[in-house]
């Protein structure tokens, strides 16, 4: 991160909403396209992964007999 951006902060600066979008700025500016498209690619596999649990849950509480 370049000095300008992080040195005379408080470390609660990064927990605020302010620090947490600036955190995310900085993030952005300082990866490469290539890192901005492997998350991406992980997002959406992770996305993919929860999509199938949540119906593999609903189909599987279905099929179960309520006491």
């Amino acid at each position: 991160m370049p000095p300008k951006f992080t040195e005379n902060r408080d470390p609660w600066y990064w927990c605020t909403a302010e620090g947490s979008e600036m955190f995310n700025l900085l993030v952005g500016f300082e990866s490469t396209f290539r890192d901005k498209l492997q998350w991406l690619e992980e997002a959406e596999n992770l996305s993919i992964v929860f999509e199938k649990n949540r119906k593999e849950g609903l189909h599987s509480a279905a099929r179960q007999p309520k006491p």
